[in-house]
């Protein structure tokens, strides 16, 4: 029998960048996006050699984890460090958590890599796309390319860093 799902037969590492909400508002949300970032990414996505740096945001975001995935006897030690992770009392800074991904992802993404950049939260966004009313304009920018998956009560935004020059040399060169 077939598999539904495609098996990663990647061997280039990546840089994974991720943003999870632990403010008031995921009270009854955070266990399944542990469950998402241990399942999704840890066990499923991850391979020795990638980079990851997670980042939580009670209200400011704060560091959690920042390594060189050695091997996977190493990714049980990571799920057991997001496990641990309790709703706070605060409420989230959502522009401030995209601002700080999307700067530390430029800055730290290895050159000719592939980088995975997302944020999971409680935040809404008006059917995936962000509202330049009610973001500010550097946020609404940054959330241009971007993959919105819903999940009961929460999201994940898939950001898609650097498309707009990729996309602008396609236009260009389908131009000529």
């Amino acid at each position: 029998m077939m598999p539904i799902f495609g098996e990663d037969r990647r061997s280039v590492p990546l840089d994974a960048f991720i943003m999870i909400e632990n403010s008031t508002a995921t009270r009854g949300t955070l266990q399944d996006q542990i469950d998402w970032l241990c399942g999704t990414v840890i066990d499923e996505m991850l391979i020795p050699g990638d980079k990851l740096a997670v980042w939580t945001y009670p209200d400011q975001p704060l560091p959690l984890i920042d390594l060189e995935l050695n091997g996977e006897e190493q990714k049980e030690g990571l799920k057991r460090r997001i496990q641990a992770l309790v709703p706070s009392d605060k409420v989230a800074d959502f522009p401030q958590a995209v601002r700080l991904i999307v700067s530390e992802a430029e800055k730290r993404s290895r050159p000719g890599l592939i980088h995975y950049v997302a944020i999971s939260g409680s935040f809404i966004i008006d059917n995936g796309r962000a509202d330049k009313e009610t973001l500010p304009l550097d946020i609404a920018e940054s959330l241009r390319y971007s993959r919105v998956e819903d999940h009961p009560g929460w999201k994940t935004i898939i950001i898609g860093l650097g498309l707009r020059e990729s996309i602008k040399k396609a236009a260009e060169s389908f131009g000529k």
